[in-house]
């Protein structure tokens, strides 16, 4: 189960098998939907959850993560870097963009690199 995220620290809670995980959401790098679960990689672990990728979609900041895969919601600052059909994150895992709209998927991960770059 998922709790309401707090707005003010940029928290969510995740609760499973009487645990509880008070996540930052800078601290994603990105959630993969494998087999019945979610996966959320962190800079400091991976947490494993039961969910669907929708329900965290709706948690988590439009303007930061980015659907690109219906098994891949990435957060943009993590892009390391970018090809048309494969993004590489700054942990060096490479994931595949959904090839039905890598154009427009592409098209908002190259300005969240440039975003980043010119704001370093």
């Amino acid at each position: 189960m998922i709790e309401k995220n707090n707005k003010k620290n940029n928290h969510f809670t995740e609760i499973s098998k009487k645990l509880l995980h008070n996540i930052k959401k800078e601290d994603i790098i990105y959630c993969e939907s494998y087999s019945h679960k979610i996966i959320l990689h962190t800079v400091n672990k991976d947490i494993y959850m039961y969910a669907k990728l929708n329900d965290i979609e709706g948690y988590l900041s439009s303007n930061i993560f980015l659907r690109i895969h219906k098994s891949y919601l990435i957060n943009q600052n993590y892009i390391q870097g970018l090809s048309k059909n494969v993004i590489t994150l700054s942990n060096g895992i490479r994931l595949n963009i959904s090839r039905s709209t890598s154009k427009e998927i592409y098209e908002k991960c190259l300005l969240a690199v440039l975003k980043k770059k010119y704001e370093s």
